[in-house]
């Protein structure tokens, strides 16, 4: 634990940004004061001043030595960054892309994770459904175009998906609690295609999970047997 020097709480050692000059090896101050700091600094009318006097004298023609590959190429070759002195980073196009991929394929949790607490703040649910609003209106020969191109490609997929459908409204199915989170709102998973009316309730989350690989089939039974056991305590 942590004590921040700016907002005074303390907090863990995941709450601040890890810095090798210090004697903890962390700031400070917390990643929310930080945040808060570098966007007023970033935002300041001096700053921008300064930085667009700075990156007016350089040009695209410019050569400049990439940090990690250690090669000199012309700033053309380098993504553009507003914060930078000459307005490009550091590192190359071409390192910067190895970067990020190596970058993804370690923290591929902790990416879901933010991607998720991001698509579930109200402000940008309402957002994205008036975006999805405008452009299925803007877009019909699109959205045709798609289902169509989808149709030839999964035949089998939405042969199943239809048939499911027609077996529920018939009533020869009906829908389940997902079977890992008891969710009511679900979704009929398909193990093989060619068998459309074997399925299993999951929610979307798990539907997903379920169709990455990302749990094992027979934790995931452990998981269920464990839950009606507790269920069945209380």
């Amino acid at each position: 634990m942590k004590i921040c020097s700016t907002c005074k709480t303390e907090k863990s050692f995941d709450d601040f940004y890890k810095y090798k000059k210090t004697k903890d090896g962390y700031y400070n101050v917390c990643k929310k004061c930080k945040a808060k700091y570098d966007k007023k600094y970033c935002s300041s009318e001096k700053r921008t001043e300064k930085l667009s006097k700075q990156q007016k004298t350089y040009n695209i023609d410019d050569v400049k030595i990439c940090s990690k590959c250690k090669i000199e190429k012309s700033l053309g070759e380098f993504c553009k960054h507003k914060k930078s002195k000459d307005g490009h980073y550091n590192i190359c196009k071409e390192c910067k892309t190895i970067q990020d991929k190596e970058y993804r394929n370690k923290n591929k949790k902790k990416i879901a994770k933010q991607k998720k607490e991001y698509s579930s703040r109200k402000e940008i649910k309402e957002a994205k459904t008036i975006y999805d609003k405008q452009w299925s209106k803007n877009n019909p020969d699109k959205i045709l175009k798609n289902k169509l191109s989808d149709w030839q490609r999964n035949p089998t997929k939405n042969k199943a998906r239809r048939l499911v459908n027609r077996a529920i409204k018939a009533g020869v199915l009906t829908k389940q609690s997902c079977e890992v989170c008891r969710s009511l709102i679900v979704e009929a998973h398909h193990e093989n295609y060619d068998k459309p009316l074997e399925v299993r309730w999951l929610c979307k989350d798990h539907h997903l999970e379920a169709h990455g690989g990302q749990w094992n089939k027979l934790l995931f039974k452990e998981e269920v047997a464990l839950k009606q056991k507790m269920k069945e305590i209380k």
